[in-house]
């Protein structure tokens, strides 16, 4: 079966879908005739798709671009952090595109998070990330983006019971996972570097994970965004 992606609104870029085959097929205008056949499940899947506003895209290990939805299209063409560069999606903050690279060679179908700052200075920018599929040697990855400011309210709902977290390592939870950094936490909190650094030395032994994109996978079910 072909799956095709849903026919952009006026302005919007049109790029190759790629198929469960592997193979790509471009939009094409509908008849009236097709307009008036039943719609599919699958359609009406990727047309919400399409028009979530979260911007989300469809990329291989290359990192080439295959499907875009609307809110990526206008991220793309507008962001100061992320780029379509001849086909390829790019990281434009300094310092931040091997650190990408390396995120994605080692990527695979567990969902995982990517958190680069924001290239405007205003706060951070969330990648989640999911191996969709693999073809021909090629592997496919879904991406959403989503903003998180500094100032952003994130709830953790029963964290402390599950992993029997202190009230001092909740909110330095809460402050990693909104992507600041321990000295950021350590101004914001009014404490010392190393005392934040201890409680996330703590953090990661009770959630039992070695690096941040661990650890938004192992806590997001708990979070709530306010």
């Amino acid at each position: 079966m072909i799956l095709a992606r849903p026919a952009p609104f006026a302005g919007s870029r049109t790029r190759p879908f790629l198929s469960e085959e592997g193979a790509c097929c471009r939009v094409m205008a509908r008849s009236d005739e097709e307009r008036a056949a039943p719609v599919s499940p699958t359609m009406l899947l990727f047309r919400w798709a399409y028009n979530d506003p979260l911007p989300r895209v469809i990329i291989d290990d290359l990192r080439r671009l295959h499907w875009t939805n609307s809110a990526a299209n206008a991220e793309l063409a507008s962001s100061q952090t992320f780029a379509d560069q001849n086909g390829r999606l790019v990281i434009k903050t300094l310092g931040q595109s091997d650190a990408f690279k390396q995120f994605m060679e080692g990527a695979d179908m567990t969902p995982s998070c990517f958190c680069v700052p924001a290239a405007d200075g205003n706060g951070h920018m969330i990648i989640s990330c999911q191996e969709l599929a693999a073809s021909n040697r090629t592997r496919y990855f879904g991406l959403l983006f989503r903003r998180a400011g500094r100032k952003e309210q994130i709830r953790c709902a029963a964290l402390d019971q599950a992993f029997g977290l202190t009230r001092a390592e909740i909110r330095t939870l809460t402050s990693l996972l909104d992507g600041s950094t321990a000295e950021e936490i350590s101004h914001d909190h009014g404490t010392t570097v190393a005392t934040v650094r201890s409680h996330i030395k703590s953090i990661y032994s009770k959630l039992e994970v070695r690096s941040r994109e661990a650890l938004f996978h192992k806590a997001r079910p708990f979070i709530l965004d306010a």
